[in-house]
């Protein structure tokens, strides 16, 4: 989907925060509701820890992760993992560990991350 090209150039190459998260706002009730590879990319641009944001919104990130990882039916590691990111960025460790540990049980590859977390509990 287009849109979400143009959601990342406002948010991470423009800087301009408020109009990328209205337009993300705008993709998650619309023509990103039902795309799980665009609701992965949404999520994954604000929890990304390589991306210099001029804010994250958590809650925007959440929702997009939340509502891929349903629509998967929690059957995709990489999904449960942005999802467990998000989590554990708001400062939710507990739930950042049981989504991590998901992951873990379809895809081997995101046991460190999950060891992360543990260790700063």
């Amino acid at each position: 989907i287009p849109g979400v090209a143009r959601f990342q150039i406002l948010l991470a190459r423009l800087g301009r925060a408020d109009d990328a998260y209205a337009y993300g706002r705008e993709l998650l009730a619309g023509v990103a509701r039902d795309d799980i590879g665009s609701l992965a990319i949404l999520a994954w641009t604000v929890v990304d820890p390589d991306q210099r944001l001029p804010r994250r919104d958590l809650a925007f990130a959440g929702a997009c992760a939340q509502r891929a990882v349903d629509l998967s039916q929690r059957r995709n590691a990489t999904l449960l993992d942005t999802l467990a990111r998000v989590h554990h960025a708001q400062g939710e460790l507990d739930q950042a560990i049981a989504i991590e540990t998901e992951a873990v049980r379809l895809d081997a590859f995101f046991a460190g991350v999950l060891a992360d977390y543990r260790r700063e509990r």
